[in-house]
């Protein structure tokens, strides 16, 4: 082998690193995936709802821990566990959620917000605008359900 071989092809694996570290990116937090996850669900849960006809809502777990959805019927709110992605989730330990003016209390033995939902969506689509927040170590992420489906996220450091 001549050195102007050896050269290539070092310089041919040096290419290669280079496009492998651009492709791969800064690592995500816990905050961003969290916050990911749950604006996922948060759209499934409207869909959720449309589908089937019957209310569909998230409640909170004791000190914002986590969340879990629940379906209105027969006149009661019903634990959706086990439903293709619509459950109860622990959050990851880094993570706090809340919503606004909600503060968690005991019912029926769960750790919850309450019987009724922080936020419940509409089988006719008409979701009344509600906002959650995740935090972490030292970000704020806010995800904003709007009237028309849309959801706005927002973050805040500090």
């Amino acid at each position: 082998m001549s050195l102007l071989e050896i050269l290539v092809g070092v310089s041919i694996v040096a290419i290669m690193a280079f496009a492998v570290t651009l492709t791969i990116g800064p690592g995500r937090g816990a905050l961003d995936v969290e916050a990911d996850r749950l604006a996922t669900e948060l759209n499934h849960a409207a869909a959720e709802a449309i589908a089937t006809g019957q209310p569909v809502g998230i409640t909170l777990m004791r000190g914002g821990q986590g969340y879990a959805f629940v379906r209105y019927l027969d006149g009661r709110w019903w634990p959706l566990d086990g439903h293709g992605g619509l459950g109860m989730h622990v959050l990851d330990e880094a993570v706090l959620l809340e919503a606004d003016g909600v503060s968690p209390r005991r019912d029926d033995g769960v750790v919850t917000t309450g019987p009724v939902p922080v936020a419940w969506f509409d089988p006719a689509g008409l979701t009344d605008p509600f906002r959650l927040r995740l935090t972490g170590q030292a970000r704020r992420i806010e995800l904003s359900w709007q009237g028309d489906g849309e959801i706005l996220r927002s973050t805040e450091d500090g």
